[in-house]
């Protein structure tokens, strides 16, 4: 699984603590480091950390939209 900050929404998850199973929609913003542009998405049941990763670059969104027909991104605010 290629699985990165533009197409977690369409994968599919399992919580390792209370099993629940959903699309990466489903999943609850956690924690969100501004000094290190770390992103957390918690588990929507139990809240436990399923992935983080670090937020895209505006060069990084330009790159992607570029590459992906202009599809639209949670990102998009950064490239204006």
């Amino acid at each position: 699984m290629n699985l990165n900050c533009f197409t977690y929404k369409k994968e599919t998850f399992t919580c390792k603590k209370c099993n629940w199973t959903g699309k990466g929609d489903e999943l609850s913003f956690g924690e969100f480091s501004e000094k290190f542009s770390i992103v957390d998405l918690d588990c929507p049941k139990c809240f436990e950390l399923i992935l983080s990763w670090i937020a895209p670059t505006r060069e990084e969104v330009k790159e992607w939209k570029a590459n992906n027909n202009n599809e639209p991104t949670d990102w998009d605010n950064l490239i204006y």
